[in-house]
């Protein structure tokens, strides 16, 4: 993973797809493992469950500059989007369930975050921001498909990066990159399967989209695991 190749990328297209993520930290299979295991406690995410079956945690620092990586811990786990989605939802604040102690603290997830702010440097100014991250797990069985996402739309982020983690018994989910947000502005599209596999996308210039989860095996539940981490200045 080179830095420089990266961020000029994200100059250039507004969005970057990085397939050796994992090579940049340093974890063993075994942390690797125990990391993936902290998806396996997930909460049901109530304000989208007559959308989706979906699951999440939110964990939420303050960085004091995007030119240092200082950050602090922010405890507030009422989650209020700054923009809506055409789907049926509950609209408002979304009271999440906070992450475990043990996610918190844990290597590979600060690894991450560091990297994933290392990438955005040059772009993000000498100005407070906010890094929100999310555990999601979107399931499906008894035949249902589940929505990843609504339909192509932002998040009303300046940057995300969205990182895979696992899957199980899923039909190929297709991550696309879109200029608009219709269906054909498709600039760019992959199935990410690899562990930290990650696309980051300027969320304020380009849209995005991923197909939904459904399962191989009806008889056997089918998951896919995300880690996202956002950039939003203070407003």
């Amino acid at each position: 993973m080179q830095t420089d190749i990266l961020s000029k990328q994200l100059t250039e297209n507004g969005f970057a797809h990085i397939n050796d993520f994992y090579s940049s930290i340093t974890p063993n299979e075994l942390h690797k493992i125990e990391f993936m295991q902290y998806w396996n406690d997930l909460v049901c995410d109530e304000n989208f469950k007559e959308y989706t079956d979906r699951e999440r945690r939110i964990l939420r620092y303050n960085l004091f500059s995007g030119s240092s990586f200082v950050l602090e811990l922010n405890e507030d786990n009422v989650y209020k989007s700054s923009v809506t989605y055409d789907i049926k939802y509950k609209k408002g604040g979304n009271r999440l369930t906070y992450a475990d102690d043990g996610f918190v603290n844990n290597d590979i997830l600060q690894q991450i975050i560091f990297r994933d702010w290392t990438i955005l440097q040059g772009k993000l100014d000498c100005c407070p921001y906010t890094l929100d991250i999310h555990q999601f797990r979107v399931k499906s069985e008894q035949g249902k498909l589940s929505p990843t996402t609504s339909g192509v739309h932002q998040d009303g982020f300046d940057w995300i990066f969205m990182h895979y983690i696992n899957s199980s018994n899923t039909i190929p989910v297709i991550s696309g990159i879109y200029e608009n947000k219709e269906d054909v502005s498709l600039m760019y599209k992959t199935q990410m399967n690899i562990f930290l596999e990650t696309l980051v996308v300027n969320d304020r210039r380009l849209y995005h989209k991923a197909s939904g989860v459904q399962q191989l095996d009806p008889g056997v539940v089918a998951f896919r695991d995300l880690l996202l981490v956002t950039f939003t200045k203070y407003a």
